[in-house]
């Protein structure tokens, strides 16, 4: 800093002049040594003015909105909202700024306003912003009273530094404007009295806004003249700023002012070259992990990184520790330091992990963070559920009724081999049901009615499966009714069902039945009695405005009267939530139970008016049984059928067995079975798990579980109750 005194003889009193101009240096040289207390400097904005009006193309127009100029949203040139011919100059390597002749004139006088980006970077709070502005004063101003604004867009608005120049007072600076416009100069708490331009001087002003302990902002200013600094001043508290003031940078905007009518055009000022620069505080940069920390689902195999909201120093592998026997192989950093990738090696299925973060540190920083991350392994292996050797069902049938076609799947010859042999389904109407669009990858069903007469038919196919003798037998249907709960139109009706039947002796078994009419304005569901036609329950019908699908399950249970009861159980797939779990007693003969060969679904639908139905589909079926009436005391043998993705790689696994009963309110646990897998491999395979029961006929349910471990106790599987 550079002070004038002139100590003449008075003394004591020049002494304490000189006492307190040193001071005021002391103070000052104090308040513009901020940024050693910041860690980074990030810059928005530096660029010179050589050119920049001509390939700015600052003379067009944008009719008020800098927007419509896509290299100015992209952050490469300068926009001009009005166009500011008469404005701005390019001269030699400078970009003059001058009064416009003849302009309209107001009171607080007229502008013009250039802008330019800002880099986007979201800046934490108490940031610092340090602006400079490199220029050339012309001559004294002889008629002329013209003015510059240096203003700054970010969360907040904030006019900087306005220099004028007249042909009364010269060449002046005036500081931090409490308003946006116009310009509101807030005074000097101290200065040094240099803050002075000269006509025909080169000069460079650093503005510094920086944070103070008490949530205010500091404004300091600081005068450079070839390279040496000539004054400096500073306001304590420019009020006008917060903490997250500098939060989102937006633009840096230069705005010419006229302050006079004139007649003869003045050069004011020549200006070289602009920055804006932040200095971030040294706070913790904020992390977000992948996998999310706490999260279960990680590939062993798969990505690991983490992405700071600000660039880091490249992480250190000696700083990163793996709990449970893995280890960090390789660390990459991207190009802007903002994310780390890992490569992690001897992670296991179904494991927890911790990994400790230790010494990041920002770029240009001193301090160190620490960060802690915790994922857990997803499992590489799917289970089946539980089941007993005489679960297994023989003869089963599975269909899949999203993968039809007409041409291999359907004939309309009753006495074609492969209906015959269950390997086509036969109709009667096959030109008709072609007509309805009934088959695609959403099932089978109806859906576009192109029909222009009521149609109604069948669909048949054998199952020719064999039912054990006094064996429990399943039928299971996947179904979706979203579609049924959509386009309904009013005068148009259409009704479908599917049933198995015993074509030998007339047995039939109603799965599910839907039907439509202008008359009621929702879909429902008939879930029909066994041999007749009485309905055991109507759904209610909002339960399937939605696009789950639903399963409904029918299993006939050998009973000991030498006949069969029917259990009907209705769930949503996706959220496993059970809308009905019927039960009717002595539905069926033997006889009539081991005669239901025949998948049935039947459909009537009205003619069309063109715009078509929207129907049930029917998306897959299976029918089977197994032989044997339920679950006994003694020794029983369990088993599990696995799938593993990663066949290399071993897993262990923990199967628990444990019976319970409900007994006046609480829950009584009777036997526990444990049995623990270590080292296996392969592609698939079956756990085979014996178990220990006693009083599985005295209301206890069986409940079975696969765990990675008892100390984890990570499910595997989901729980199987059997009783």
């Amino acid at each position: 800093m550079r002070l004038r005194t002139e100590l003449g003889h008075g003394g004591i009193t020049n002494r304490k002049i000189f006492r307190h101009l040193l001071m005021l240096c002391i103070l000052l040289a104090a308040a513009f040594s901020v940024q050693a207390a910041y860690a980074e400097e990030i810059t928005l904005f530096s660029d010179s003015f050589n050119k920049v009006y001509s390939s700015h193309h600052l003379s067009e127009t944008l009719w008020g909105n800098i927007n419509n100029k896509s290299t100015y949203v992209d952050g490469t040139q300068w926009a001009s909202e009005w166009g500011s011919e008469g404005w701005f100059e390019d001269v030699d390597d400078t970009m003059m700024v001058k009064s416009k002749l003849n302009i309209a004139f107001s009171e607080n006088g007229s502008t013009t306003y250039i802008y330019h980006k800002l880099k986007e970077e979201t800046l934490p709070k108490n940031s610092t912003v340090v602006a400079s502005l490199d220029f050339r004063t012309a001559d004294d101003a002889k008629t002329a009273n013209t003015g510059l604004w240096y203003a700054m867009r970010f969360k907040d608005y904030v006019l900087a530094l306005q220099i004028t120049s007249s042909a009364t007072d010269g060449f002046d600076m005036n500081y931090a404007s409490t308003t946006s416009w116009p310009f509101n100069e807030k005074k000097l708490d101290r200065d040094n009295g240099g803050l002075k331009l000269e006509a025909n001087t080169d000069y460079k002003v650093v503005i510094t806004m920086s944070p103070n302990p008490d949530s205010t902002y500091q404004y300091s200013v600081e005068l450079f003249c070839d390279g040496t600094k000539v004054g400096a001043g500073i306001i304590n508290e420019y009020n006008i700023l917060s903490p997250d003031s500098f939060t989102e940078p937006n633009y840096l905007a230069l705005v010419a002012v006229s302050y006079k009518r004139i007649t003869v055009e003045e050069p004011f000022l020549y200006l070289k070259h602009a920055s804006v620069t932040a200095i971030i505080p040294e706070t913790k940069p904020e992390a977000e992990f992948f996998p999310q920390k706490g999260g279960d689902a990680a590939e062993p195999d798969g990505d690991f990184y983490v992405t700071f909201n600000r660039a880091v120093e490249n992480i250190d592998k000696s700083n990163v520790t793996v709990s449970g026997g893995a280890a960090v192989e390789d660390i990459t950093m991207s190009e802007d330091g903002k994310r780390a990738d890992f490569v992690f090696s001897g992670l296991k299925p179904s494991t927890s992990y911790d990994v400790k973060i230790s010494g990041v540190k920002t770029r240009g920083g001193e301090t160190e963070f620490d960060y802690d991350w915790s994922f857990l392994t997803v499992n590489s292996v799917s289970f089946t559920d539980a089941y007993f050797e005489w679960e297994k069902q023989t003869g089963k049938v599975e269909l899949d009724l999203t993968a039809l076609s007409y041409d291999n799947d359907f004939t309309d010859a009753e006495d074609d081999e492969d209906y015959i042999n269950g390997n086509k389904f036969y109709t009667q109407k096959l030109k008709n049901l072609k007509l309805i669009n009934a088959v695609g990858e959403n099932g089978l069903g109806y859906k576009e009615n192109r029909l222009t007469t009521k149609s109604n038919g069948e669909i048949l196919r054998r199952l020719n499966t064999v039912y054990e003798d006094g064996g429990n037998i399943t039928f299971k249907t996947r179904m979706n009714l979203e579609s049924a709960a959509q386009r309904w139109l009013a005068g148009e009706w259409a009704t479908m069902g599917m049933s198995v039947i015993g074509s030998g002796n007339g047995a039939k078994v109603m799965l599910v039945s839907t039907a439509r009419a202008n008359w009621n304005p929702k879909p429902f569901i008939s879930l029909l009695g066994i041999n007749d036609t009485s309905p055991a329950v109507n759904t209610e019908e909002v339960k399937y405005s939605c696009s789950d699908d639903m399963e409904l399950e029918l299993t006939l249970i050998y009973n000991s009267s030498d006949g069969y009861d029917a259990r009907l159980v209705l769930k949503n797939t996706v959220t496993d939530d059970v809308y009905y779990d019927l039960t009717k007693e002595n539905c069926l003969t033997k006889e009539q139970a081991m005669g239901l060969d025949t998948l049935r679904i039947d459909y009537s639908v009205a003619a069309s008016n063109g715009s078509g139905y929207d129907g049930v589909r029917f998306k897959s079926f299976s029918a089977g049984s197994d032989s044997k009436k339920g679950i006994t005391d003694g020794e029983n043998k369990l088993y599990i059928d696995y799938t593993n993705i990663t066949p290399d790689v071993p897993f262990g696994v923990t199967l628990l067995a444990v019976t319970e009963k409900e007994e006046d309110g609480a829950s009584v646990i009777g036997n526990v079975n444990i049995l623990t897998f270590e080292n296996r491999d392969g592609e698939n395979g079956t756990l085979e798990f014996p178990i220990t029961l006693e009083g599985v006929c005295d209301g206890m349910k069986l409940k079975v579980y696969a765990l990675n471990g008892l100390d984890g106790a990570v499910p595997l599987m989901k729980e199987v109750i059997k009783q």
